[in-house]
């Protein structure tokens, strides 16, 4: 019951509630509400704290290019090119190759049994 019973000086017990409190939540208005132990009801907006708090981007996806578009806070459009590098497979040598946007082409031996990652190169 979580209840404490003090007891003082003449005998006289008072009970202590110590799980007094309510929390609430109204999803037509998006209010929260906590009775706390003294009975007094504090509200919290969560429409207004989500509103102060987002974040408005958006991402779109152009099929017919490959293009991301990641359009930030800013309102400044950044295309991305899925087209950008290539990776092609070697089943002979069970090597799969990625070459970047640069024509650099980076070899990768499927046979490896002891790959390590270097974030240097």
């Amino acid at each position: 019951s979580n209840v404490l019973t003090y007891t003082d000086e003449a005998g006289v017990a008072t009970p202590v509630n110590l799980n007094n409190t309510d929390l609430t939540y109204d999803a037509g208005t998006s209010i929260l509400s906590y009775v706390n132990t003294l009975g007094v009801t504090q509200t919290v907006d969560l429409k207004d704290i989500v509103q102060a708090n987002e974040t408005l981007t958006t991402l779109g996806y152009n099929a017919a290019t490959n293009e991301l578009t990641y359009t930030g806070e800013n309102g400044t459009p950044v295309v991305l090119n899925l087209n950008e590098g290539a990776v092609a497979y070697d089943a002979t040598t069970n090597i799969l190759t990625y070459t970047d946007e640069a024509g650099v082409a980076t070899p990768i031996n499927l046979n490896n049994t002891d790959l390590t990652y270097d974030p240097a190169t």
